[in-house]
């Protein structure tokens, strides 16, 4: 009976181990289809999108136009720059007006420029900033707002 029971156990551990490698071979194969179809994301941001901006940079645009154009590009250049970097757990308490806010924020506009570009009263964008501030744990510290922005990206 014994005998018995020390095969059973070691058919299962040869059974696991085979899973086992059988999953560190699909795991290395989806690393890999990662890696290029961030490529491709990249790659066709870079021939589809970043023409158009650079020519509607060149158009002769009102600040606020203008303002818009270079938000666009900045967070492309950020999203592709490195998709290692995630957007960190904290930032996806924000609301996506908040998002919104606080990568304006991250980017120096201040609060009446945000406005402005949001089409809301500066009150409301205090409000954004001060419900930010709370989420991100950083309502009863002297931490600069944009300082502490750009540190998580």
């Amino acid at each position: 009976m014994h005998d018995i029971m020390e095969q059973k156990v070691a058919e299962r551990t040869s059974e696991i181990l085979d899973v086992n490698v059988a999953l560190k071979v699909l795991l290395k194969k989806m690393e890999k289809d990662t890696v290029v179809l961030e490529q491709k994301i990249t790659d066709n941001i870079a021939k589809l999108i970043t023409p158009y901006l650079e020519k509607l940079k060149a158009l002769n645009l009102n600040a606020q136009h203008r303002i818009i154009v270079d938000m666009l590009t900045a967070n492309l250049n950020m999203l592709t720059s490195s998709f290692t970097h995630v957007v960190s757990s904290e930032m996806n308490k924000l609301t996506p007006t908040e998002l919104q806010v606080a990568n304006m924020v991250k980017y120096g506009k201040d609060t009446k420029e945000i406005a402005e570009l949001m089409n809301l009263a500066p009150g409301t964008i205090s409000i954004h900033r001060k419900n930010i501030r709370k989420k991100l744990g950083i309502s009863l510290h002297k931490t600069n707002l944009q300082a502490y922005l750009s540190s998580k990206t």
